[in-house]
């Protein structure tokens, strides 16, 4: 499945958004550490993706065997392998910053990941853009502050080790949308998405087994929720980002991405009754103002 227009670019965006929102409300009735709910959502991803990747190979074989030249395609490859390892990384330091500072700092810290996106795109991608989609990212990050209540912290002690780390890992969320974008050029979306997803399980699979964590000794409710993670959020929710990254830029879709807070917070309100604070529907406004702000900037004419 391709996608060549910006409209159906779009759609492809908002279906991730809906899907990657709903996978906090799943992660948070898992009792398992942040690195282990990751290595499952990320290998059943690959799992779930490979027979559409066989059949896709066994449909193309001549035609990828035309495209891609023995000379070309080893570094070619190392494009999704590379969106797959910084992914991993992204993710282990995030599950890290977790146990060493709240959960608010963390998550806020790694959303900072456009940031990075925006300047990769403006130094090394040559992409220009207008005085608007500053602002708009401006809006967007307030709002995504507000929404995480990180107004109201405390941050007269500065930046912990867990801080620190959450900074980090905003750094290799970024550098995952730039390969993957790159990867859209050569890659077919099933192609690239396979492949990074599978090296990103094997990458936290070795973390896992680098700091012994355990995969086992949790109940069948848990690994259900951990299944549906993985297909759901983690399959459906990237399979949708990969394919709006074949005809939207990075920098737009990274920005997206920030109304993931803004919406779970609106599920779990309704959902699990959590409290929705005024600051945190002034901060969903402002991240939705931002998201019009940055799409009116990329329009022509």
């Amino acid at each position: 499945m391709e996608i060549k227009s910006q409209r159906q670019g779009y759609i492809a965006l908002f279906l991730s958004v809906l899907s990657l929102s709903i996978g906090p409300i799943i992660v948070k009735s898992i009792n398992a550490p942040g690195i282990v709910s990751s290595f499952f959502r990320m290998s059943i991803a690959a799992v779930a993706l490979t027979p559409l990747m066989v059949i896709r190979m066994a449909q193309e074989r001549n035609r990828c065997r035309h495209q891609y030249r023995s000379f070309d395609f080893l570094p070619v490859i190392l494009i999704p392998i590379t969106a797959g390892i910084a992914s991993a990384i992204d993710h282990s330091l995030w599950s890290t910053a977790i146990r060493l500072t709240n959960v608010s700092n963390a998550s806020i810290l790694n959303s900072i990941a456009p940031i990075w996106v925006s300047l990769f795109a403006w130094l090394f991608l040559k992409e220009k853009f207008k005085k608007s989609f500053w602002f708009g990212l401006v809006f967007i990050m307030c709002g995504a502050f507000s929404v995480a209540n990180v107004f109201s912290n405390n941050f007269s002690d500065g930046f912990n080790r867990g801080d620190l780390l959450g900074l980090l890992s905003s750094f290799f969320y970024a550098v995952y949308f730039i390969m993957t974008q790159i990867g859209r050029r050569h890659f077919p979306a099933i192609t690239q998405m396979w492949l990074s997803q599978v090296f990103c399980a094997v990458t936290i699979g070795f973390f896992i087994y680098l700091f012994r964590y355990s995969i086992t000794g949790y109940s069948k409710e848990e690994y259900l929720q951990l299944l549906l993670l993985g297909l759901f959020s983690q399959t459906g929710g990237y399979f949708f980002l990969t394919l709006a990254l074949g005809s939207l830029p990075a920098s737009v879709v990274s920005l997206f991405t920030n109304a993931v807070p803004a919406i779970s917070a609106i599920i779990a309100a309704f959902v699990l009754k959590e409290p929705f604070l005024p600051n945190q529907i002034f901060g969903c406004l402002a991240v939705f103002l931002g998201i019009f702000m940055i799409n009116r900037s990329k329009s022509k004419g």
